[in-house]
């Protein structure tokens, strides 16, 4: 939906020493939200997290770099969630 907001979530597990970059990018890799995605402490596990939130442009892909000092360190993903974010219901008053 045009000029609508949208929230990405990654549901990832990453070994230690693991880093991903995931990013959402509009056509020629102009970035529109990112995070750095290292092992939980604790968590030996699935994990949620969080990318953020963006308005799509029309020509928006996700982005997945594996960064990190540990090149060999496994990464798994399993789910990718777009969700649009609840609006603020004090916003309409």
């Amino acid at each position: 939906a045009p000029g609508e907001r949208y929230r990405l979530r990654v549901r990832a597990k990453l070994a230690r020493g693991a880093a991903l970059r995931v990013a959402v990018l509009v056509y020629g890799n102009a970035e529109q939200t990112s995070a750095l995605l290292t092992a939980r402490e604790g968590e030996d596990g699935w994990a949620w997290y969080d990318v953020g939130e963006w308005i799509p442009k029309g020509t928006d892909f996700v982005s997945f770099v594996r960064e990190g000092s540990d090149a060999t360190a496994e990464i798994l993903v399993d789910s990718i969630e777009i969700s649009r974010p609840a609006m603020d219901c004090m916003a309409l008053q």
